[in-house]
């Protein structure tokens, strides 16, 4: 009688290994774009609300020359609270253009004005250490 051979070949097993590694490798890809495309639309986002609460404070309290030349603001002073996530400051420049300044120590923002965030101009996000840093020097009380 003959024998039946069951199972499979070592053969089949790495082909089915290669082809299910190749698999993953694409998946995970993919999966780490999107994740870091998701990072920094929530980081233009914040940047989007932050300036429309600078707005709000101005109007609220009336402020007629907020905006003067060499003027500093932090977070804090317009309601947002420290979480460690987040790092900025607003900075009037010449023009009197407050101009934005922000990382949540992957992302920053800098020298950006308002107008260029709120129309989704900017082009402006770094992602280095270097601008991280920057943005943490400049900002820091």
């Amino acid at each position: 009688m003959k024998k039946k051979n069951k199972g499979f070949t070592l053969i089949e097993l790495l082909a089915v290994i290669v082809i299910l590694a190749i698999i993953i490798i694409i998946v995970s890809v993919n999966v780490l774009s999107i994740l870091n495309t998701s990072k920094e639309q929530s980081f233009k986002l914040y940047a989007e609300r932050l300036v429309t609460k600078c707005q709000e404070v101005v109007l609220e309290k009336n402020i007629d020359n907020i905006y003067e030349p060499g003027a500093l603001y932090f977070l804090e002073d317009f309601g947002f609270k420290r979480t460690g996530k987040y790092t900025g400051c607003v900075i009037i420049d010449n023009d009197n253009t407050p101009r934005l300044y922000l990382t949540d120590n992957y992302y920053s923002y800098q020298n950006t004005s308002f107008e260029d965030i709120q129309k989704n101009h900017v082009n402006k996000i770094v992602k280095t250490t270097e601008g991280v840093e920057a943005v943490k020097q400049i900002c820091t009380k």
